[in-house]
């Protein structure tokens, strides 16, 4: 984002002093902040869309951004910066940015996408286990979108990284254990992610036991 003042560039082109735009900074840990978070619900939309991953566009017409890996990677990137800046991650800032990576196409699907879903924010959900299971959402692709986000948070480098880890444990492993594919892909990040010094509650071995007779953890 920056400002510009018209008659001081109308002045500079005149022969004028140099031209100075404000431009605002980004906050120095914004990825580490908010990457997660985007790099999470990206992943969401693709595991529930594993054909948007690559589509090759026509020979004719490859200067148009289009999805690859590469792209989505540079969406969730840009996607967070959006968010660092205080803008909705469905905002129309974040809406340019993910269609200047993957084209309008999946863009516009990635954000109806973010709009329908309505997650509750990961971090209020990591304050306290017992209220987040409350306000897990019904549907089940929001409630296992919702423990992903959680699972990733929980896992980033945080002063109480141990005590969030415990806490997403407390909140993904109940899901898991009535809901199986609901809850696998946070329970399985979870169980990839042991945080040295963190208790594990009861039901965590109960979740690792289970991922390692589906193969989905080396016995």
């Amino acid at each position: 984002r920056w400002t510009l003042d018209a008659a001081a560039f109308f002045d500079y082109m005149l022969g004028g002093k140099g031209l100075a735009i404000d431009i605002e900074v980004l906050a120095k840990d914004w990825e580490k902040k908010f990457g997660h978070v985007a790099r999470s619900l990206v992943v969401s939309y693709l595991r529930r869309n594993p054909g948007a991953v690559l589509e090759l566009p026509p020979e004719h017409d490859t200067s148009k951004p289009w999805p690859s890996p590469r792209s989505w990677e540079t969406a969730a990137r840009l996607l967070a910066a959006v968010m660092s800046l205080g803008e909705r991650k469905e905002s129309d800032l974040a809406h340019l940015a993910v269609a200047g990576c993957v084209g309008d196409g999946q863009a516009e699907s990635f954000m109806s996408w973010l709009i329908a879903i309505n997650l509750p924010d990961p971090e209020e959900l990591l304050k306290d286990a017992e209220k987040a299971l409350k306000k897990l959402p019904k549907r089940h692709d929001q409630r296992g979108v919702t423990l992903e986000a959680v699972a990733v948070a929980a896992c980033q480098d945080h002063p109480d990284k141990i005590k969030r880890w415990e806490t997403a444990w407390a909140i993904v492993g109940p899901v898991f254990i009535k809901e199986n594919d609901v809850g696998m892909p946070a329970a399985k990040y979870l169980a990839k992610n042991i945080v040295p010094g963190a208790k594990r509650p009861p039901e965590t071995k109960q979740v690792i036991e289970i991922l390692k007779k589906a193969g989905l953890l080396p016995s």
